[in-house]
């Protein structure tokens, strides 16, 4: 599957998963999720820390969402990235973006496996600009 297929697959997910979303507005948790529930996604906050960002209940964990409609955007501490990676693949999910930044050098990795859709090394903000 070439690029272009894997971003259209993704955001043809009925529900969007900010793992990391983050109260502080200035942070790219926040301004992705913004921008997702802007372009008319059903975005999702998830962070343990926070009961609600931008009006919206916080899901605490990626556990409490259904894999089989939900697609994750992880804009995590790298640290947390490849925790958070197994932990989705555990539980089913097959659509996951890791955003810029939040990759790391066990990503690719992931990524091989042909079961799922893993989008990294790729801004979803700059791909969203780009999109109609």
């Amino acid at each position: 599957m070439n690029l272009k297929e894997k971003i259209t697959q993704f955001f043809e997910t009925p529900k969007i998963a900010v793992v990391g979303a983050s109260r502080n507005t200035s942070k790219y948790g926040n301004i992705i999720y913004r921008r997702l529930k802007e372009k008319g996604y059903h975005a999702i906050p998830v962070n343990p820390f926070a009961d609600e960002i931008d009006g919206d209940i916080c899901t605490p964990s990626i556990a409490d969402l259904n894999p089989q409609d939900t697609a994750l955007i992880l804009v995590t501490h790298q640290k947390d990235t490849d925790k958070i990676t197994e932990q989705a693949i555990k539980l089913g999910f097959t659509q996951i973006w890791v955003q810029t930044d939040c990759d790391t050098e066990n990503t690719p990795i992931f990524a091989q496996n042909k079961l799922l859709n893993i989008i990294y090394k790729y801004c979803i903000l700059v791909i969203m600009t780009q999109m109609k």
